[in-house]
């Protein structure tokens, strides 16, 4: 028999919770709430809710903690190859694959004590291997009780080392919350278990939270390099203007002063500008905000002394 139960990830069952989490001797892998639908009587259906916070112990990353992770494919390589060792343990799977996504294309990652290499580029399209095909849809897939998985016309290449002989499997993408499929989890059971929907509410839990921390990193780095950019561009206007004589000196140094202000997101800012070095005078000037509304330019005129 063939159980064949495809999801496009909205199940009720799993919820990502965003919250913030006290000091633990383990590392906080993810929540999620589990939901049992007992059966009281022949007319209702009663849910019970459970909420688990999943921990480990294990020395290795916290992908909970996004602030560790860069928008790099080294670094998204590591945090992929911890998710999927944990999955791998904690699904009770014989065996799994890892493909990293890039463009159209997937590619295995391959472990050799300690060592990592990739095999060859697999186009992400229908009609080839199972991880082809839920990278194509977009969907997880889990199978159970499969006589030969290679007779579906969906994926007649099967699962990437096992052949036909596996009895179960569960495969699924991870997807950021702005489209960008990251990478394959594929797993198998090769005795006669059947994979549970609490081992694919798991799965998809905490793959979740993998993909929510790099999307949060990834819109952070983002924002700051918009920011930059469009601070580089003021700062290119204002000389621009002081060099085609627009602007004099002192507005020069204001609108410099007033723009870096707004970069690093200060409050106010001071700065001096001297007037007279024989007496040594200067005029210190600070401008800012006062309440909400009202911005302000105060001068004094300062004597340097020895």
């Amino acid at each position: 028999m063939e159980l064949d139960v495809e999801n496009n990830g909205n199940d009720n069952s799993l919820k990502v919770i965003q919250t913030a989490f006290s000091k633990t001797d383990k590392t906080i892998l993810f929540p999620y709430i589990e939901s049992t639908y007992l059966k009281k009587d022949d007319t209702k259906l009663h849910t019970k809710i459970k909420t688990q916070i999943i921990t480990d112990n294990k020395p290795s990353l916290n992908i909970c903690n996004y602030k560790t992770i860069n928008f790099t494919g080294d670094d998204i390589e590591t945090c992929c190859l911890d998710t999927f060792e944990r999955l791998k343990s904690y699904t009770n799977s014989d065996g799994g694959t890892l493909y990293l996504a890039d463009d159209n294309t997937l590619q295995r990652v391959i472990q050799n004590d300690g060592a990592i290499t990739h095999g060859m580029k697999l186009q992400i399209i229908t009609g080839t291997n199972v991880a082809s095909y839920v990278a194509d849809v977009g969907k997880y897939l889990c199978l159970n009780s499969i006589v030969d998985i290679r007779e579906d016309q969906r994926f007649p290449l099967g699962t990437a080392p096992y052949d036909g002989r596996v009895n179960s499997v569960l495969c699924l993408p991870a997807i950021t919350s702005f489209g960008r499929l990251i990478a394959v989890f594929e797993f198998v059971r090769l005795h006669e278990l059947d994979y549970t929907k609490n081992d694919v509410a798991f799965a998809q839990g905490m793959i979740n939270w993998f993909t929510d921390a790099i999307a949060k990193k990834y819109n952070r780095i983002k924002y700051n390099e918009d920011v930059s950019n469009e601070f580089h561009d003021l700062l290119l206007r204002i000389f621009r203007l002081y060099s085609s004589y627009e602007m004099d000196y002192d507005s020069l140094v204001s609108e410099i002063m007033m723009r870096t202000r707004d970069y690093i997101r200060a409050r106010e800012i001071q700065y001096y500008i001297p007037v007279n070095k024989e007496k040594r005078e200067l005029y210190l000037y600070e401008e800012g905000i006062i309440g909400k509304k009202a911005a302000i330019q105060k001068e004094t005129t300062c004597t340097i002394r020895r």
